[in-house]
């Protein structure tokens, strides 16, 4: 299953400042590249549930705006 954008108006703050809508699946992708970019392959599973999982850590810490480097932590 995957998702575009978490339900509720969860935001990202831009390291520019500019703030945008949260999508998981540009999270799923950064998460993709980094597996790719080491050997992994057929990981799609692990992608999935990493970006849930951090689209869950932010919602539990009440990130109504989130900003990238937290996301990278």
């Amino acid at each position: 299953m995957k998702h575009t954008a978490c339900s509720g108006a969860m935001r990202i703050r831009k390291r520019n400042g500019q703030e945008t809508a949260y999508e998981r699946e540009k999270i799923a992708r950064v998460i993709r590249l980094a597996f790719e970019s080491v050997g992994m392959r057929d990981t799609e599973s692990e992608v999935e549930r990493l970006a849930v999982s951090i689209e869950a850590s932010l919602r539990t810490h009440g990130a109504e705006v989130g900003a990238v480097e937290h996301i990278q932590d």
